[in-house]
């Protein structure tokens, strides 16, 4: 996305505005799908990473599967297209009225605990179950998005597998599928075929098992310099797992999850710059957004690259803040930019995982709009909001 356009479609839909690359989209997807030669896979897209359904739509046109964590994810999922047998549910402290609606639905639920398993059963509901396992193994760009571990919240502790083996044969509940997932923006690969063997080893102990899922998103370039080998995790992976297959004469449908991969540096948050404000110490550009609108700088200290447009000559160093009265509304601390004035576009880039999905009315501030673009033209995906909608 160029200047001129990302300036044309701020003056036609107004500020603050997301706005998605479909074609970012589609190359993402083809990279992993090119990346892991395993012929028997499925790309399960974390629909909480952007759930708008028209990107879902894309996703599935794509040949992703839904992962799902709540009943409104497996409501979109649905709305988008997607198949019941495309879902996968895997929310964790699943109320009694979640796992009614989702089994309602048709759709696969990866049980979150023992106590879960029994509830389950107790409904006129299919027979076969997947288990989500903590094996122990947590990995992710920050302490928060570590879903593995002694301390995590997240699956079935591995050392009650057996008991939850015995369980299920108890209430004649067929394991189909593992699930395990470790964290999110995970640059690591080694950390993720760890887990991979793990997950496989205990597959030995489940005959019905059809499909693995070796869950953990895959991290991206924020910063444009490290990035994530796909290519050398995907033929490991393969190597596994076919490995498995041969040794145990069982194949396997090969699952994962990439997470913000498919969807994080397809997307920009474009905001207008309404004040520039200098005391004797610092230099502040204040621009007509929030962390209400994109908190992963507050929670999680992330880096984005941050442009103005137009592009002036000059330098200096200044805080870009939001709207909010929070002091920590800051996209980011002593970023270098040229001549700013009041009026400029500030562009938040990578912000297409985590952006919108995160998104509150904190301060009565309105959630943006957001804009797909395909094929050279910009379609209106989501409305802006209205004050009536704070009512």
């Amino acid at each position: 996305m160029n200047a001129t356009m990302l300036q044309s479609l701020a003056r036609k839909y107004g500020t603050p505005l997301y706005v998605y690359d479909a074609e970012v989209i589609r190359k993402k997807y083809s990279i992993i799908h090119n990346a892991i030669p395993f012929h028997k896979k499925r790309i399960y897209y974390a629909t909480k990473a952007n759930g708008n359904v028209h990107l879902l739509r894309l996703l599935r046109k794509c040949g992703a599967f839904a992962d799902t964590f709540s009943p409104g994810e497996v409501f979109l999922s649905l709305k988008a297209g997607f198949s019941p047998p495309q879902i996968i549910f895997s929310g964790t402290n699943a109320s009694e009225e979640d796992l009614r609606y989702v089994v309602s639905k048709g759709v696969t639920v990866n049980m979150d605990s023992l106590s879960e398993i029994e509830r389950y059963a107790k409904m006129k509901s299919k027979r076969e179950i997947s288990l989500r396992v903590n094996t122990l193994i947590g990995a992710g760009h920050h302490r928060r998005v570590v879903t593995g571990g002694h301390e995590s919240k997240f699956g079935i502790h591995i050392s009650q597998m057996g008991e939850a083996r015995r369980l299920c044969e108890r209430l004649e509940l067929r394991v189909v599928g593992l699930h395990s997932h470790i964290g999110s923006g995970i640059m690591d690969k080694g950390v993720l075929l760890k887990n991979a063997r793990i997950l496989l080893n205990l597959a030995n102990e489940f005959c019905d098992v059809k499909c693995v899922d070796f869950g953990g998103g895959f991290g991206i370039s924020y910063t444009g310099k490290e990035k994530f080998d796909i290519g050398g995790f995907g033929r490991k992976l393969t190597t596994l797992v076919e490995k498995y297959s041969s040794e145990y004469e069982r194949e396997i449908t090969l699952c994962i999850e990439p997470g913000r991969f498919l969807v994080g540096e397809s997307g920009l948050l474009v905001c207008r710059v309404t004040t520039v404000k200098r005391n004797p110490r610092r230099t502040f550009v204040g621009v007509d957004s929030g962390f209400n609108h994109f908190v992963r700088h507050l929670l999680y200290n992330s880096y984005h690259r941050i442009d103005v447009l137009p592009k002036r000559l000059g330098k200096m160093k200044a805080d870009i803040c939001g709207n909010l009265c929070e002091s920590g509304d800051i996209f980011a601390y002593e970023h270098e930019v040229g001549g700013v004035r009041e009026g400029d576009l500030v562009i938040i880039r990578d912000a297409g995982a985590y952006g919108f999905s995160m998104a509150s009315r904190y301060n009565a501030r309105l959630l943006p709009a957001e804009v797909l673009l395909e094929n050279g033209k910009s379609t209106l995906i989501r409305k802006r909001e209205r004050f009536p909608a704070l009512l």
